[in-house]
């Protein structure tokens, strides 16, 4: 996250870099979700960009929010948020 948020103002390499690493996290989540749907896991009319960009920006805004407050207990209140949401798509 830190690279990315830099990157955008500062070094064009880095942003590339930090864009080929969050594609990649993206796609892996929505080939997980696109397998869960064949199997019958999620719900079939999910729309599998969104999910994964929602569950990335939980799991990033998680990480970035329990560090600068130093409130481990916030992750834990986002990791069950997070829980919630993929109940919803299931």
């Amino acid at each position: 996250m830190n690279t990315a948020t830099e990157s955008v103002t500062r070094i064009h390499e880095l942003r590339i870099k930090a864009y080929g690493s969050n594609q990649r996290l993206e796609n892996k989540i929505m080939t997980i979700l696109e397998e869960g749907i064949k199997n019958k896991e999620f719900k079939k009319n999910i729309k599998t960009e969104q999910i994964a960009l929602t569950i990335i920006a939980l799991i990033e805004g998680g990480i970035m929010i329990s560090r600068t407050t130093k409130k481990a207990g916030y992750r834990t209140a986002i990791r069950q948020s997070l829980e919630q949401f993929i109940g919803q798509v299931r």
